[in-house]
């Protein structure tokens, strides 16, 4: 459920999908227009996100550059031998594509602008992005002023490939399995240990495997498989989050899994549930979810609690005393589905 849309049109972007060899499709993340162009609010949203591709729009001419590597979270250069930049008039019939200079400074993020190579650089300044071009490049745009143009739009889109589980109409059914487990809760001794939860994620704890606290789970335990397949194993962790009362994590027990599960490479989400409870509007219409402030600073407790990027906390609405389905709540649930199952196609594509 996305209440912004790209400026991209079909046509157009099926042109900017031919400079990648790989089949790949755009999800956007981030439009200037829609955020005030906030420079802050582009990192806080794209960094840590994988594969993206930036388009800067001045009429009828579309230029840009992708990076391979995700947006760094902090002020570094990157090196990247796949980045290139790109130029596209609306009479063109293909995209033109240019290495970026020196691919091992092929990216440089600082806390106001961003640079592919020496060839583009897009600053911001006032709530306005303003783009400098490497001269030395022919975009074929005559009588072209180089020299720090205001951006109508800017817009940041991550590339990834095209889902293998075959999310569109008249595809094969997904094989989506649920693993629930019981909380972490507070203490080793009131939830889930961090050493069983790893065993779940694993692969190693059969199905149906009754933990206990103080007694972890091991290989001469019953059923404990030694060497899981992929099948066995979890291809994505949700955390579960209650809009109405976050988990109290004593700092200690929160490092240890903010620093254990990212080495598992496994993708990390956040459910927050009952996020209508907190907002009158979105209790009327679920579709104010969006953008509702207060359902927005919730959001961004959980992911600074979990420790994970915004667009990666997925607010739903539960169904209570419901005697019938709703449309839009559906559609929120299953807008998460969809989620994490790009989450898990993202990792199998790394």
């Amino acid at each position: 459920v996305m209440t912004f849309n790209s400026r991209l049109d079909p046509e157009t972007e099926k042109k900017l999908l031919k400079l990648f060899d790989l089949n790949v499709n755009f999800r956007l993340l981030y439009k200037g227009s829609h955020f005030n162009f906030d420079i802050r609010k582009l990192f806080q949203i794209c960094s840590d996100q994988g594969s993206f591709i930036l388009t800067v729009y001045f009429g009828k001419h579309i230029f840009g550059g992708f990076l391979k590597k995700s947006l760094p979270r902090s002020n570094e250069q990157v090196k990247d031998e796949d980045a290139f930049v790109f130029s596209l008039y609306d009479s063109d019939s293909t995209a033109t594509r240019f290495s970026v200079n020196e691919g091992h400074h092929a990216f440089h993020r600082t806390y106001s602008s961003i640079s592919f190579g020496d060839c583009l650089k897009v600053a911001a300044s006032d709530r306005e992005f303003h783009v400098n071009l490497c001269s030395t490049y022919d975009f074929n745009w005559p009588e072209w002023d180089w020299e720090k143009q205001l951006c109508e739009e800017v817009e940041l889109h991550r590339v990834q490939g095209r889902s293998p589980a075959n999310l569109k109409k008249g595809g094969q059914p997904i094989a989506l399995t649920l693993c629930d487990v019981r909380d972490m809760g507070d203490s080793e001794e009131t939830g889930l240990s961090l050493h069983d939860a790893l065993a779940v994620i694993n692969g190693h704890a059969p199905e149906g495997y009754k933990f206990q606290s103080g007694m972890p789970i091991n290989p001469s335990s019953a059923g404990y498989c030694l060497d899981p397949g992929l099948q066995d194993k979890i291809h994505c962790v949700v955390f579960v989050l209650n809009a109405r009362n976050y988990l109290t994590v004593t700092s200690c027990r929160r490092d240890n899994v903010v620093f254990t599960f990212p080495s598992l490479d496994v993708p990390q989400l956040v459910l927050l549930t009952h996020v209508d409870e907190m907002c009158h509007a979105v209790n009327t219409d679920v579709r104010y979810v969006y953008t509702s402030r207060i359902v927005q600073k919730k959001v961004q407790e959980a992911a600074s609690l979990a420790d994970v990027p915004v667009s990666f906390v997925l607010p739903v609405k539960n169904y209570m005393s419901e005697l019938t389905v709703n449309r839009d709540t559906d559609i929120l649930i299953f807008s998460a589905v969809r989620q994490i199952l790009h989450a898990i196609d993202d990792t199998f594509e790394a």
